[in-house]
């Protein structure tokens, strides 16, 4: 088996059809510039961030929340 062979077969595989997918209507580019859209997307503040510093960020302005 030679290189030329294995590199026809990954581009073969590369280059297959792959079946089409079904478009969310809801993820479409214009639904995403209406302010409804945009309103549902952002995230509330008492949602903690899954970030590496997050976990305890996210407790905080939880507390912080609550304290006003």
């Amino acid at each position: 088996m030679d290189r030329k062979d294995k590199n026809k077969r990954k581009q073969k595989h590369k280059n297959g059809q792959k079946p089409e997918k079904k478009k969310n209507p809801e993820r479409s580019a214009t639904a995403r510039h209406t302010d409804i859209k945009v309103e549902s997307r952002k995230c509330s503040p008492l949602t903690p961030q899954t970030t590496r510093k997050g976990h305890i960020q996210g407790m905080l302005l939880r507390r912080r929340v609550q304290e006003t």
